[in-house]
């Protein structure tokens, strides 16, 4: 029985120096695509130039603030009455990939624009771009900013301004 153990083993031991030995090379292709940028600028064929305006306001008495809503460019406001004027949402452009899925972000918290010394804040940042966006069969794609003005009560009179930033990257 000693005997045909050793000759089982020894026929194991052939049949994977055979296998070895009759292994051969074989070739696989590394591909990668490298994709368009996507980029984002500020859309300025809009009656503000692209940038967020909130228009002519009164000075309040009181604490008072201005939402500006980036769909259909309508305000509210609460403790200050509205003085007419250009009033409109921020519109950007985006240009990449046709037809591909990108995110926006939005600042993550209030930004200050000044006149002078005097400054107003501006948060509550919202888009009119609902759902998963996507690029069009051209590679672009138009959404809108508005947010939320805060004027403090006695508000020195003149022109505020300041810069926010909005960013776009892929999903």
């Amino acid at each position: 029985m000693k005997p045909h153990r050793i000759l089982a083993l020894a026929a194991a031991a052939v049949l994977l120096v055979a296998a070895v030995a009759s292994a051969a090379p074989a070739d696989a292709n590394a591909t990668a695509t490298i994709s368009t940028g996507i980029s984002c600028t500020k859309y300025i064929f809009t009656m503000t130039g692209g940038d967020l305006e909130f228009g002519l306001w009164s000075s309040p008495v009181a604490d008072a603030w201005v939402t500006l809503n980036p769909v259909d460019g309508s305000e509210v406001g609460y403790g200050t009455a509205g003085l007419g004027y250009a009033m409109g949402p921020a519109a950007f452009s985006v240009t990449g990939t046709p037809n591909a899925n990108f995110a926006i972000t939005l600042p993550a918290s209030a930004v200050t624009i000044t006149n002078g010394v005097d400054t107003m804040t501006v948060d509550t940042w919202t888009t009119d771009a609902v759902g998963q966006q996507t690029l069009s069969a051209s590679g672009t794609a138009l959404f809108q900013v508005g947010g939320t003005l805060h004027i403090p009560a006695f508000a020195p009179l003149g022109a505020y301004a300041g810069s926010f930033t909005v960013s776009v990257d892929y999903n």
